[in-house]
């Protein structure tokens, strides 16, 4: 693993506080203490120049060591940019994001965090013996989304049927969950077949969105999935960088290889992760590829990216896949992010080869980490909504043949 060979501290330990990231999802560098109370730290980048170097995810745990009542600590924390040129100009507006230890994530407010194009400056108060981590963006270990998954398999066990896809260099799993796996709809090429994923980038929380999607569906009830089965079948794809997740990166997995920009088919030589992903799903390609993603950056907008229609081969699907991009810009408030063809690195993502190779309608949606998350869940329950609406209307011209 390619931490063993950083000589850079990640934990700083005084007599009163304790700073660290030596934890799952952890990004941190560098802590010093530089005045009474006063600490800094660099955020930690991926072993790659590939398409965004620079580090600006951070994630770092803060402990009170004291102990009595009157301990109460507040202290000043500052994430420096590591780039002298570009800073964090465009992060200078993100929501700082507090994770208890009892799973609760709430935003800090506003008024304890100083932001400017090099620093983000944040000030914490601390009870005795407090501690709980702090962050950037919203990013939810793998171990937990792991459970939360096996725990819904668990209370529906004949509406979901789970599936590792492979494991990553580092042993982690990657799951597919096939929804209503006994019912004849399976059987049935005429169905048509949506398929969701979490993004790959793992400072993202597409897969958290992705899960949280998922949990909606179930709790919607029989009547509900009675009436989609007529036309759909659904699965999930959860993990596609799950060491990612894991060791707190920016893009890449544990070998500093960018999985979202990795689906390069002429290669011999995939990934590890994206090799397992892409062998899976062309067994049995969907009609219709939904990745979310997320990001913080300016203001609180959410858009999709739409890919090229003309890499689609039928007309049908030309019609139906500017029909549903339409209904998907209408629906949101920002800069509509157009992939042309052969573009340099979308060209390489799961979305663009799956539109390109086997027709598969194929969007990529950003919610935003400025965003309370109940409104993001909001924002893609009601864009899953949009895409099978708008589908149930066009059923018959969209199944395979």
């Amino acid at each position: 693993m390619e931490e063993k060979n950083k000589n850079y501290s990640k934990t700083l330990i005084t007599n009163e506080i304790i700073l660290t990231s030596e934890f799952e999802t952890g990004n941190g560098r560098d802590f010093k203490e530089y005045d009474k109370d006063i600490f800094g730290f660099y955020p930690e980048k991926d072993s790659t120049d590939l398409y965004s170097s620079p580090a600006y995810y951070f994630k770092f745990k803060i402990e009170n060591r004291l102990l009595k009542k009157q301990d109460t600590k507040k202290i000043t924390i500052t994430a420096i940019a590591d780039d002298d040129k570009r800073g964090w100009e465009q992060f200078i507006g993100t929501k700082i994001w507090k994770y208890n230890l009892n799973g609760s994530i709430e935003q800090l407010n506003p008024k304890n965090t100083k932001p400017t194009l090099y620093s983000i400056g944040i000030n914490l108060e601390l009870k005795p013996k407090e501690k709980f981590f702090v962050s950037n963006m919203i990013t939810i270990p793998y171990s937990e989304m792991k459970e939360k998954i096996l725990d819904l398999c668990t209370i529906y066990p004949s509406n979901i049927k789970i599936e590792e896809i492979g494991k990553s260099p580092m042993g982690n799993s990657i799951y597919s969950l096939k929804l209503h796996p006994h019912e004849n709809i399976w059987n049935e090429s005429s169905k048509i077949k949506i398929l969701i994923s979490g993004s790959p980038q793992p400072s993202e929380f597409g897969d958290f969105a992705a899960l949280n999607l998922l949990k909606m569906y179930l709790n919607k009830g029989e009547g509900f999935w009675n009436e989609l089965k007529e036309y759909f079948k659904f699965q999930f794809i959860f993990f596609q960088n799950p060491d990612g997740i894991v060791y707190g990166k920016n893009m890449t997995n544990s070998k500093g290889e960018n999985i979202f920009f990795s689906y390069n088919l002429e290669q011999n030589n995939l990934p590890q992760e994206c090799e397992f992903v892409w062998e899976f799903i062309k067994k049995e390609p969907p009609d219709l590829y939904l990745e979310i993603h997320s990001y913080s950056q300016f203001k609180k907008t959410i858009r999709p990216y739409i890919y090229p229609y003309e890499l689609l081969k039928s007309d049908v699907r030309k019609r139906i896949y500017k029909k549903l991009s339409k209904e998907l810009v209408s629906f949101s408030n920002g800069a509509v992010e157009k992939i042309k063809l052969n573009e340099k690195w979308f060209s390489n993502t799961l979305a663009y080869q799956l539109q390109k190779n086997f027709d598969t309608l194929s969007f990529q949606y950003k919610l935003h980490s400025n965003l309370r998350l109940e409104e993001n869940w909001k924002i893609i329950w009601n864009v899953f909504e949009k895409v099978i609406k708008n589908l149930r209307k066009l059923k018959i011209e969209l199944r395979r043949n």
